[in-house]
């Protein structure tokens, strides 16, 4: 009991005083931590590199773990009610005996999580759907968790794999002798253009070695040309057009009185 409050002393005390590096205090937190058994850590390991650490016992009720580096670690006996791993990697840890109750997982890297011995329920993880955990849980309380019939079959088959029959497994064992012995034949045509591409190929690679390297002075110089700005040279002046004639008026007709009735015709000139 009195090297745990030593321990946990040292802990608080490495976590609040800001003087040492970050990679030294880390190392300390981590020596700490792996020497404490049954401890009651500080409220705050954010962002802490706690990777590969085994936390036996330890209360950690209301300790914020958020962005903490979680990789290979392992909970044995720990009490997480109410503890935060927001965006933790939690990525290969163990979770052995543990004691959830609202406790977040909100965006955190769930990959390869075991648990055993734990009691899963829509209360006992938050920020995480908890039933993607029931298929390989071993030895979990699941009396209060709602599966469907198959989620229920999918847990059975995970945690009790059906077995292989034994004329089968010897079947298989049998082709692949065959397999090894008789190895199948390649028709004409596959080989035929198998040949082709790889033909194709060697001259691509032919043609690619006999292209001359773009040397950095040609570069440069690509560089210029394309950031040269290129001038428009002027339109040439357009002549000016020669003026016209003028239009000849056109006489406009006599008015015509509507009350007058029109001349009647000239009479035709008579031949003589």
């Amino acid at each position: 009991m009195q090297f745990r409050s030593i321990a946990l002393a040292a802990l608080a005390l490495a976590l609040v005083l800001p003087a040492a590096p970050v990679a030294a205090e880390d190392d300390l937190v981590r020596q700490l931590v792996n020497a404490c058994v049954g401890c009651r850590f500080p409220k705050d390991l954010r962002g802490r590199d706690l990777h590969g650490l085994s936390f036996v016992g330890a209360d950690l009720r209301g300790v914020d773990l958020s962005r903490a580096n979680l990789n290979g670690a392992s909970f044995t006996g720990t009490d997480l009610r109410d503890a935060r791993f927001d965006d933790a990697d939690l990525r290969n840890v163990r979770f052995t005996g543990v004691r959830f109750g609202n406790t977040s997982m909100a965006h955190a890297k769930l990959d390869n999580i075991t648990m055993e011995g734990v009691q899963l329920d829509g209360r006992s993880i938050v920020g995480a759907d908890y039933r993607s955990f029931v298929r390989t849980c071993t030895g979990c309380d699941l009396r209060e968790t709602k599966l469907s019939a198959a989620e229920r079959a999918l847990r059975e088959v995970a945690l009790h794999p059906p077995a292989i029959p034994p004329d089968v497994v010897r079947q298989l064992r049998d082709i692949e002798r065959e397999m090894r012995l008789h190895p199948p034949a390649i028709s004409a045509d596959v080989e035929r253009a198998m040949r082709n591409a790889e033909r194709a190929l060697r001259d691509v690679e032919r043609e690619m070695r006999l292209r001359p390297p773009i040397t950095p002075e040609l570069r440069q110089r690509l560089r210029e040309i394309e950031s040269r700005q290129f001038m428009v040279p002027p339109l040439p002046a357009i002549p000016p057009v020669p003026a016209t004639a003028p239009i000849p008026t056109v006489p406009l007709m006599p008015s015509v009185n509507p009350g007058t009735p029109p001349a009647a015709p000239a009479p035709p000139a008579q031949r003589r």
